[in-house]
């Protein structure tokens, strides 16, 4: 009796290392269980838009104190930001000058779009470098060959 119970346990800790590891099929993904964090759109971020965001906990979960941590930095530095620039406003009216209108929040597509155009831009950047590394290369070793001939 007990060598069945052995050989049960073995086959049940064999079966669920074989799912695990993803000899056993695919493990389907988890589905969503609330709603994607709610961030306004029409308009920049503010600190009050930050202390009110919520995750999630998920099984694969993330580290909550190093979210939390990086929340609270975040949000204290938006409200000093928005008292700085309120102090700004505050000054160019006193100074009766015009103050300029906020600058309107990019979509997560233009901000994709953006961060593309960058890394054309740097990629540019690199082969100009590379390209005149290379020339300078090929007139030294010209100078080096008629000066030796």
């Amino acid at each position: 009796m007990s060598t069945v119970l052995i050989v049960l346990a073995l086959a049940l800790v064999a079966g669920v290392a074989a799912f695990a590891t993803g000899r056993a099929g695919r493990m389907a993904d988890a589905p969503p269980d609330i709603e994607p964090v709610d961030l306004p759109d029409d308009r920049l971020l503010l600190s009050r838009d930050v202390d009110r965001t919520r995750f999630a906990i998920g099984l694969r979960g993330y580290r909550m104190d190093q979210v939390d941590a990086v929340l609270d930095r975040l949000s204290t530095d938006l409200e000093q930001r928005e008292g700085y620039l309120d102090d700004l406003t505050a000054a160019l009216v006193a100074a009766g000058l015009e103050v300029p209108e906020p600058p309107v929040p990019l979509t997560p597509l233009e901000v994709s779009a953006d961060a593309a155009t960058d890394d054309a831009a740097v990629d540019d950047e690199v082969d100009a470098e590379v390209d005149a590394e290379a020339d300078d290369a090929e007139a030294v070793t010209d100078s080096m060959g008629r000066s030796g001939a």
